[in-house]
This record gives C-alpha cells, structure tokens and sequence, in this order.
C-alpha cells in the first residue's frame, strides 16, 4: 500500500518534470524562429548593399557619359566660333577692298534654309548608254560636255545595289548637288560625315560640301569647308584638290596674298600631287607683274 504523502510528492514531481521539459522545447523553438528571421535579414541587408553598389556604378556611368557628351559639345561650339570668326575675318578683308577693286557684299555665314522637295524618281532616256562608275565629285562635267544630268542618273540607277550605307549617302548627295539642291546636297553630306567617320568616303563628302557651297558662290563658306577636308583627312585623296579649290575661292574673293599662302602649302605638304603642277602655274600667274 502507497502512503498518501508519498504518492502527491510522486505526482507534484512529475507535473514539475514536465513542465520543465515543455518550457526548454519552447525556448529551442523560439530561438530556431529567431535564427531564421536573423539570417532573413541578413540576406535582405546584404541584397540591399548589392543594390546599393550596382546604383553607384550606374551613376557613375551616367556621369562619365555626360562628361562625354559636355567634351563634345564644348568641341562643336568652338568649332563654330571658329568658322564664324573666320568667315567674319574674310568678309572685314573683303570690305576693306584689298586689291583696289569696289567692294563686295558681305557674305553670309550660312545659306538661308530650304526645304527638301518630295524625292522625284528620274526619268530614263533610252538612247543614253550606262556612265561608267566612279566615286569622283560630279564637277567632272565640265570635261565631258555631251554628259547631262540625266546619264548621270542612270549612273545612279545602276549603283542602287550596293550595300554600303555611306556610299549611298555619297551618291544621293551627289545627285542632289547635280539637281542643285545645294541645302540637301549640304545635309546629306554632312550626314555621312557625323555617322560614318570613318567611312573611306568620308573625304569626298566633306569635298561635296565645299563645292555645294561654291557653286551657290558662297566661297568664303566654300573656303572653311575644303579646309575642313584637309584636316579632316590630311592623308586622304582629296586633301591637295581641297587646298587648290580654297586657294580659288581666296582668288575669287580677291584674296591674292591669301590664295598664294594655300598654294604654297599645297606645294609644300604634297610636292608629288599632280595639283602641285597647277598650284605652281597658278602661283607663277598671281606673282607676274601683269596679275
């Protein structure tokens, strides 16, 4: 038989054992909950600190590229102070009326503004046979008199298969300048030039250029934009044909001491271009007592 004193210790005992196991499960509990919500942080903190860093990066290159953009813009604008200054210079020189002669009228730094005309698909003339194909400023007209602008076109028409996104440029520049739209002759030349720098025909359309502007009888615009060919592309093709076309417009201006300056310079830095003969007669003709 059990003593009634022993068996309520056996049971206060046993509720207390119990109870002491139930809180140290809780606690485990709690402290595996915390755990997990501390490694939750941890996670979050650390993607936030990723973020963080790739937000740093990006502005940075968002600044650089706006640094970028600044660097360039600051080019062009004293680009175009420089032609304005230069082509202001030349007109004060021309005012001036240096070689005794009357005065001309000031001229423009740029052109009025056109408008480019809806594109007109040329007509074909059958009994005109194909040109041959070259590349060359369409200025050669002069030496062939029976080449009209329509054989011209034809040209064109057989060069629409050629893949070369700057050779198009050139050729619907070139047709323009023959059309004498000289503003979309202008447009799409420079055109070329800003999105294709390096194209191997970027010197031709620097060139076309300068001869839109001549043609119109802009020389002192003409003479910035040749210029512009030979230090552009001081190694190209059309550098020393450049220098003589400047060296006309100086005369055309009645600029002999600046044309003879251009001339010399062609002599000087390409001695064995076939333009170098001409620069030398045209200097001999400029310096005779008779000039």
């Amino acid at each position: 038989m059990v003593h009634p004193g022993k068996a309520k210790s056996s049971v206060v005992a046993f509720s207390l054992a119990f109870s002491v196991g139930a809180f140290g499960a809780g606690c485990a509990t709690t402290n595996s909950k915390q755990a997990g919500e501390r490694k939750i942080l941890q996670d979050v903190a650390e993607q936030i600190k990723a973020l963080d860093a790739r937000m740093a990066e990006g502005q940075k290159n968002i600044e650089t590229e706006l640094d970028s953009v600044r660097v360039a813009l600051s080019e062009v604008s004293q680009k175009q102070l420089a032609q304005e200054q230069r082509l202001t210079s030349l007109e004060a020189k021309i005012l001036q009326g240096t070689s005794g002669k009357p005065s001309l009228t000031p001229i423009p730094i740029m052109p009025p503004k056109v408008s480019f005309p809806a594109p007109q698909k040329p007509q074909k003339s059958p009994s005109l046979a194909p040109m041959p194909l070259r590349l060359d400023p369409l200025f050669e007209a002069k030496e062939e008199p029976n080449q009209t602008v329509s054989a011209v076109t034809k040209e064109f028409e057989l060069l629409e298969s050629i893949e070369d996104p700057a050779v198009k440029l050139l050729l619907q520049a070139k047709k323009a300048l023959l059309q004498k739209d000289y503003a979309k002759a202008r447009a799409v030349a420079q055109d070329l030039v800003l999105r294709h720098p390096e194209a191997e025909v970027g010197d031709d359309a620097q060139f076309l250029v300068g001869d839109s502007f001549f043609a119109q009888g802009l020389f002192a615009n003409a003479i910035y934009e040749y210029d512009t060919v030979v230090v552009r592309y001081p190694k190209g093709n059309k550098a020393p044909e450049a220098l003589l076309k400047e060296a006309e417009c100086y005369e055309r201006l009645n600029l002999k001491e600046d044309a003879l300056k251009v001339l010399g310079r062609l002599i000087r830095n390409y001695p064995d271009a076939p333009e170098s003969v001409q620069a030398r007669e045209r200097m001999a003709r400029l310096t005779s007592p008779a000039a």
